[in-house]
């Protein structure tokens, strides 16, 4: 649960005290502290006077109502603020190359062409390898983005199948404004071949955490299917699956991830837009989220396109029916719900 939905919660809780309290650290960084201190005062005062009988208890209930509308519009509007703030003209490939650059040994980015494809190298890291023609694009232009904006050179060299490139001074002041999160600390590619039907998935690992970079394809018979039963879909996509069908899906020596080490994913990349650009297929992450949609417990496929969805391993505390499953929306968002097992879901393992 990210901060802003826990102060939502703590105040329709009624726990207001915690609530301003959580609330004090947010305010004060987005220059809304004065506001705060008013409010609170006007909780404290209230409080005071309640208790010393100086105000009826139906007077006391509507001004407090009146201050959770207050401090709800607070919250929102900080929210807003936050998710809006102006973001780096740099891509995020560009952010990730710059980063990374400047813990190099030699402060270089190197590029390399095999008979497997190319790469890009620095700081004793692959940052890409093996994409797709978009990715690669994407790639190359933050190569060229950054040399454009003098934050790197390239170098004279007799080379002919890699090309060297290095930060300037000015790439080294940028670089410091760039966060290690956002630059995708940790972030190595890799293969991974299912020994049930020899599918082969691209692998990240962000964070000391090994992730799938891909739907997951594999047939777990009951249970799992593909978005209008389309085979076109199913090599694009992945399948869909019930709950139950997900937990008996992640090959060996892979699982379902937790709650929490989903939320926390998102969590290191900012939440909200940030956490979104990063994740969503050609995002400076490389977990490559795509829109697959969902289906519906009564079969019906929707929203391909608009939605991606993923089962994690929680269920519901009041309800057995339902589980947790993380959801992407067109419009920028990600959150969490909570849905009917029988509905289908995208699967991303992660290893053991």
């Amino acid at each position: 649960m990210d901060q802003f939905s826990k102060l939502k919660r703590l105040i329709g809780e009624n726990n207001l005290p915690e609530a301003i309290k959580e609330l004090q650290s947010l305010a004060s960084t987005n220059n809304y502290l004065n506001e705060l201190i008013v409010h609170e005062a006007r909780y404290k005062s209230l409080r005071r006077k309640t208790r010393m009988g100086m105000v009826p208890l139906e007077f006391s209930e509507v001004e407090e109502n009146k201050l959770r509308s207050a401090l709800l519009e607070l919250i929102d509007e900080i929210e807003q603020k936050t998710n809006s703030a102006p973001s780096s003209t740099l891509s995020d490939q560009a952010k990730t190359l710059l980063f990374e650059a400047s813990h190099d040994n030699r402060a270089q980015i190197r590029t390399i062409s095999t008979k497997d494809g190319w790469q890009i190298q620095t700081n004793n890291k692959v940052l890409f390898s093996k994409g797709t023609p978009r990715e690669r694009i994407l790639w190359k232009d933050a190569l060229s983005q950054l040399c454009a904006e003098d934050l790197a050179e390239k170098l004279d060299t007799s080379q002919k199948l890699s090309e060297i490139f290095e930060m300037t001074k000015k790439g080294f002041e940028v670089a410091d404004s760039i966060s290690e999160i956002s630059s995708s600390q940790n972030q190595k590619f890799g293969l991974f071949t299912d020994p049930r039907d020899g599918q082969e998935y691209k692998t990240v690992e962000l964070f000391d955490q090994v992730w799938l970079a891909q739907n997951l394809n594999f047939d777990a018979g009951e249970g799992c299917s593909f978005y209008d039963d389309d085979p076109a879909n199913r090599e694009k996509y992945g399948r869909l699956y019930t709950w139950d069908s997900a937990q008996r899906a992640c090959p060996p020596g892979w699982r379902l991830p937790s709650m929490e080490e989903f939320d926390s994913l998102i969590a290191k990349f900012g939440r909200g837009k940030e956490a979104y650009d990063a994740l969503m297929d050609d995002g400076a992450s490389g977990f490559n989220v795509l829109l697959a949609g969902i289906q519906h417990s009564d079969g019906d496929f929707m929203s391909i396109g608009k939605y991606a969805s993923f089962w994690v391993s929680k269920e519901s505390e009041n309800k057995v029916d339902q589980a947790y499953f993380f959801y992407f929306r067109r419009d920028s968002n990600v959150s969490w719900h909570i849905n009917l097992k029988a509905f289908g879901h995208s699967v991303r393992c992660v290893k053991l």
